[in-house]
């Protein structure tokens, strides 16, 4: 087996960092990025001789991406320049760290079987979201003033916002939660 070891890591920044830079940051490099959800899932390994078009083209859900760019949160970027070794980075990285969408370059056996138990990971994690989702509503009151008021009143006021808080974050969590489902599940289909 060909052992690689990757270059130094040129940057990395987040997605809203990346957006609030200069429009020609980045425009004339070249070489191996990474995209990561926010929990730290590698989603994506690519090559490109443009890290700045590129990357706008996978956050702005351009051609394969559209299955997973919501998701993109840390970007990683590695200087190659020549476009050989580019090539030998990409397959050899994908071969090794195993991204959720990269499709080319893949042992389509282990590629299948990863998909089937993250899909498995993450309707746990679903049901588990709306099992909390539902307690929560269980538990929701709906709170009315009435003319007077009373200390009890504000407290009771201040658990229900941060009830509502919670049900506003579980339901961020169950949105992509699915949007990642449906991402795998249509890999599995093509």
């Amino acid at each position: 087996m060909i052992s690689v070891e990757l270059p130094e890591i040129m940057t990395q920044f987040t997605v809203a960092d990346f957006l609030k830079r200069d429009k020609d940051w980045l425009k004339d490099e070249s070489g191996l990025y990474m995209l990561y959800d926010k929990h730290g899932n590698l989603l994506y390994i690519g090559i490109t001789k443009n890290f700045r078009d590129r990357l706008l083209s996978h956050i702005r859900g351009k051609s394969n991406s559209f299955i997973f760019y919501r998701q993109i949160h840390k970007i990683v970027l590695y200087r190659v320049r020549d476009k050989t070794d580019r090539d030998i980075y990409e397959s050899w990285s994908i071969r090794e760290l195993n991204p959720i969408y990269n499709r080319a370059k893949t042992v389509k056996n282990q590629s299948s079987v990863w998909t089937s138990e993250r899909i498995n990971e993450l309707e746990l994690r679903r049901t588990d979201v709306l099992e909390q989702i539902r307690e929560i509503n269980d538990d929701y009151n709906v709170f009315e003033f009435d003319d007077e008021y009373h200390e009890d009143d504000f407290y009771s006021l201040g658990n229900e916002l941060k009830k509502r808080q919670v049900l506003d974050e579980l339901n961020d969590d169950l949105s992509e939660i699915i949007s990642e489902l449906r991402g795998l599940r249509a890999s599995q289909s093509s």
